[in-house]
């Protein structure tokens, strides 16, 4: 039989742990990409940012972000319902679509920054849940991918700073992680 009062001393132990690497560890952008609706569709371009990506070694948090008003929200959704619907919308493996009025299109993780990058923008397979942008993204809008470094390799500790980040974004796709 167990012990409850063990499971929940060992809970709290375990948080307090990872508040202790939250606490010593630090938290920075070290790149921030601008990439025009022009460069987005231009393979060759995104190559060369992927290539510069695939330097990067350790866990980052990535964040993809419209540049411009709300107007241009708008049109991202109206885009993608439009598409969604469409019979290539219905055969690729989208992220979710959250439905929230935020210029944030996601937030992620990733060891492998070259690799989910290359989904997202949509030069991988159509297989992968992803946001397969080259395939719906309006041509006239801006983006920003921002790259940031925690330094810890505590795997909990970095998923509640991605959910932080989640819940503070509130971006446009993706899930929330499951904690």
């Amino acid at each position: 039989m167990m012990n409850p009062q063990i499971v929940i001393n060992t809970t709290i132990d375990k948080v307090e742990n990872v508040l202790v690497y939250i606490k010593n560890c630090s938290f920075q952008q070290v790149k921030e990409y601008k990439i025009s609706g022009k460069t987005l569709f231009d393979k060759i371009k995104i190559q060369e940012i992927l290539k510069e990506l695939s330097k990067m070694k350790g866990r980052y948090i990535y964040v993809i972000e419209s540049v411009g008003d709300n107007s241009l929200i708008k049109h991202i959704y109206e885009t993608f319902s439009s598409f969604n619907n469409s019979e290539e919308g219905n055969e690729l493996k989208i992220s979710k679509f959250n439905e929230n009025t935020s210029n944030t299109i996601y937030v992620g993780t990733s060891k492998a920054l070259k690799t989910r990058l290359n989904q997202h923008f949509g030069y991988a397979n159509k297989t992968t849940y992803s946001l397969h942008l080259i395939r719906w993204f309006p041509k006239n809008i801006d983006l920003t991918l921002g790259i940031y470094k925690v330094s810890t390799d505590n795997k909990l500790g970095i998923e509640l700073i991605e959910q932080t980040i989640w819940d503070m974004k509130k971006p446009q796709f993706g899930k929330r992680s499951g904690l």
